[in-house]
């Protein structure tokens, strides 16, 4: 179970008491971990940010292949560390990567 169900989860426990410190500690462990998913995430998606920021035209379709053209494009060149980041990050949440 991903930290994203674990939190739906919990929240619907939360949300069905009264009282709802009981869960609290719970519920901040999995906001931490939570945060730190994301903070990878985040890590992961830059290089890839960083070439559709600077590299990508407004003109080019999203079905488009990119191509880097050496000695012209902006943002730093995407490496196979990057691809496999991105791989590992994903798997990191339960998703295919």
């Amino acid at each position: 179970m991903t930290h994203h169900d674990k939190a739906l989860e919990l929240v619907g426990r939360v949300r069905g008491l009264e009282v709802c410190y009981l869960h609290a500690e719970e519920a901040a462990d999995l906001i931490t971990a939570q945060a730190e998913e994301n903070r990878r995430l985040r890590e992961a998606l830059r290089p890839f940010a960083d070439v559709a920021e600077h590299d990508i035209g407004s003109d080019e379709a999203d079905c488009d292949a990119f191509r880097p053209m050496f000695g012209v494009n902006r943002a730093p060149y995407l490496t196979v560390g990057d691809l496999r980041r991105a791989r590992a990050a994903l798997s990191s949440t339960g998703e295919k990567g």
